[in-house]
């Protein structure tokens, strides 16, 4: 039971750093995509400071 126990919490860590790579990922997506199109925009690099 004690090995199932720990198994568990194992994936529970797992998942939250996944999530947590996810949530990252995205984050650096809008970003990036929003960096760009301030730079097609305004043709300057405010939006990438």
């Amino acid at each position: 039971m004690q090995v199932y126990e720990i198994y568990t919490k194992i994936r529970l860590v797992n998942f939250g750093w996944g999530k947590m790579v996810i949530n990252i990922k995205k984050m650096w997506i809008m970003w990036i995509t929003r960096c760009i199109t301030t730079f097609s925009l305004k043709m300057d690099k405010v939006g990438c400071a």
